[in-house]
């Protein structure tokens, strides 16, 4: 027996999901967010026995040790080394524990469906674009992708299921009465049966559109998974949900999934059908991703999968959305990859030649115009995916608020205020005012703005109810 030391993900900007398989066994990991965690990051002692899977759930920070047999440790570092197969900020293998420890927990936390679902809940709440001709389909697409695109799916097609339009469909069918157009060939068909019966063609207003047909074949494809004993628990209520969703399409006909795939190639959108874009790509998806199918034969038992989401990315975008629900906000750029949001946006470099005009490649996460007591003052925030600072911000993000203070200007105006916004485990709060050198003249409010816990991603009614209230929440920390 010997011993791996794990750090999930080490710069505590990462969740997801970690499945490793080899022939002495299986391993998986969950990484959830720090913010979850009740407390400090942790070392979590488990053991590893042949032959016998691991399943594990760890938060950001979290460290590892695994004892085993060497040549499981052996399989899973060489591994977890190869680019293509891992992902280092999700989880690398760990020289020492180190001491920002304040506890150890022996044998981890229990593991269980639910840590998987909140952590699916949460890939849902933030958007995950998941949908990529470079994710594998067939046998050896793992369950969790499959997982979250069924998931997606439902949810984008339950809200719209009702706007879909009936069309002018082009008809064949057999009729004792003509309708429309008669074809020719159908007489010599009515003569040598001597049925008094023609094959008509015509234009019938229904709402068995091209559409509906490819919607409904992708909802039958998710109704009618095949899962296993262990995977049923997972699937079953985004099942029940498209079981409901069918009954809702009883007039349009079901047609084979490799009949819909090619069909929805084909599909234009009208503008009253634009809504129902991103359910079509993942409906295409869907269909093309037949569980049935072989996997290719790998050197392995069962092939590794990780998948796994920027954290700071996650919460940039919560900020954003709290930011546009406030009121007060008259104008916001969202700044997203440090791209200007606008034309309006100005963030000229520091420096430059004496003549020149340079502008900046870097730019603040957000510039807003909020009114207070009827007097506007510009913004600057940038969110902080970090600790909250016992004192003062990390000397990086000082310095880089500093300098959007000082440079930052939306439509022409300079930024008054500045603002780091932190992730909180409780209420939102202003956690402190400082003032900045050597002028005094501006103002740098520190925020601590509620995360989403797992209670807040389990419905639709229940993020509406959170949104709304970390829109209140930094309404109020912005004065």
């Amino acid at each position: 027996m010997a011993e791996l030391l794990l750090r999930a993900s080490p710069k505590r900007k990462r969740v997801g999901f970690l499945a490793f398989a080899s022939k002495g066994g299986s391993m998986s990991l969950t990484v959830l967010p720090k913010v979850w965690r009740d407390g400090e990051a942790r070392l979590i002692r488990t053991q590893w026995e042949s032959n016998q899977p691991l399943s594990l759930v760890a938060y950001e920070g979290d460290v590892i040790a695994v004892d085993a047999p060497t040549s499981l440790l052996d399989a899973l570092r060489s591994w977890l080394a190869t680019a293509s197969h891992s992902d280092p900020e999700l989880l690398e293998v760990e020289q020492s524990i180190g001491r920002d420890f304040r506890a150890e927990t022996i044998g981890g936390p229990t593991p269980g469906v639910g840590s998987l679902l909140d952590m699916v809940e949460l890939f849902d709440r933030c958007q995950l674009s998941l949908v990529d001709e470079q994710i594998p389909t067939g046998g050896d697409r793992h369950i969790l992708l499959r997982l979250i695109a069924y998931r997606r799916f439902v949810s984008e097609v339950e809200p719209l299921l009702n706007r879909l339009r009936a069309h002018y469909v082009e008809t064949d069918e057999w009729l004792l009465s003509p309708k429309g157009r008669i074809l020719d060939s159908s007489f010599a068909v009515t003569l040598a049966t001597r049925q008094p019966r023609v094959l008509c063609r015509f234009d019938e207003h229904s709402t068995a559109t091209d559409l509906a047909k490819v919607l409904l074949a992708a909802l039958h494809v998710v109704a009618r998974y095949p899962g296993t004993q262990e995977t049923n628990e997972l699937f079953r209520p985004i099942q029940s949900r498209a079981v409901r969703l069918v009954r809702g399409l009883e007039a349009v006909p079901i047609i084979d999934r490799r009949i819909a795939f090619r069909l929805s190639r084909s599909i234009r959108l009208s503008r009253y059908e634009r809504t129902f874009r991103s359910p079509l790509q993942v409906a295409r998806t869907i269909l093309i991703d037949d569980p049935r199918t072989p996997a290719p034969p790998t050197p392995d038992d069962t092939p590794g999968f990780v998948l796994s989401i920027p954290t700071d990315k996650l919460w940039e975008k919560l900020v954003g959305d709290a930011l546009l629900r406030s009121p007060r906000v008259s104008t916001l750029r969202i700044n997203a990859d440090n791209r200007a949001g606008g034309p309006d946006v100005e963030v000229p470099a520091p420096w430059h030649s004496a003549n020149g005009t340079e502008t900046s490649d870097r730019y603040p996460d957000y510039l807003a115009r909020l009114t207070t007591g009827g007097v506007d003052a510009v913004w600057c925030l940038d969110a902080k995916y970090k600790d909250e600072p016992r004192n003062l911000p990390q000397a990086e993000d000082s310095n880089q608020i500093f300098a959007y203070g000082h440079l930052a200007h939306l439509g022409g105006s300079a930024v008054d205020r500045c603002a780091l916004i932190y992730p909180a485990n409780g209420q939102g709060r202003v956690v402190r005012e400082l003032v900045r050198q050597r002028d005094g003249q501006m103002r740098l409010t520190l925020i601590a703005l509620p995360y989403p816990q797992p209670s807040d991603t389990a419905s639709d009614l229940a993020w509406d109810d959170f949104q709304r209230a970390a829109g209140e929440s930094l309404t109020a920390s912005l004065g």
